[in-house]
């Protein structure tokens, strides 16, 4: 998370990001990243339970939120190049998440790729009729699958995934702040 600080602002405000930016510091930054957007996406669906604003605004948020949720799992640039002179990627590992929410897990996933983030024609599963008037023709057709917000009523679930989620990735946090070397 981004917490203002004085101290902070002055270290930084001295150096050079990319000067000592190392493979380590890379993955730093992409998981704190990814602790930003799983912390945003918990706070859209804190906000939504509340049960304020209207229904097409908290379908959007809803369906933000799970944008959100699903950045750190999927991949990301880093800051540092290989060999061969593409950017490191980077993903969130899949052990964050408890055993029991990873079907949940993987239909937001795949919800974020069909339907959130991509227009796939493959989620709506349309039917096209044909029809002839005495004026003209006439084309209609149904949109038989697609919900972006069918996962809402599992939203205790998802609060919970993110959270235990979070707490997982807190203790790695640690463990990676320990880990890397002083300037």
């Amino acid at each position: 998370m981004y917490y203002p600080c004085k101290l902070l602002n002055a270290l930084l405000s001295r150096s050079c990001f990319n000067c000592c930016m190392t493979p380590e510091r890379d993955y730093f930054v992409f998981f704190r990243e990814s602790n930003w957007h799983l912390n945003t996406a918990w706070r859209i669906l804190k906000e939504i339970k509340t049960g304020a604003g209207t229904p097409i605004l908290v379908n959007a948020a809803f369906q933000f939120a799970l944008i959100e949720y699903c950045k750190p799992y999927k991949r990301s640039n880093g800051n540092i190049r290989n060999a061969k002179g593409k950017f490191n990627q980077h993903q969130l590992d899949l052990k964050f998440i408890p055993p029991e929410y990873l079907p949940l897990h993987q239909r937001i996933i795949d919800a974020r790729d069909t339907i959130h983030a991509h227009g796939d024609l493959t989620a709506i599963d349309a039917e096209v009729y044909v029809k002839e008037s005495p004026h003209e023709k006439i084309v209609g057709y149904i949109r038989k699958g697609i919900d972006g917000t069918k996962e809402i009523k599992n939203i205790d679930s998802i609060i919970y995934l993110i959270e235990q989620t979070l707490d997982s990735m807190y203790k790695e946090e640690k463990r990676l702040t320990q880990s890397l070397p002083i300037d």
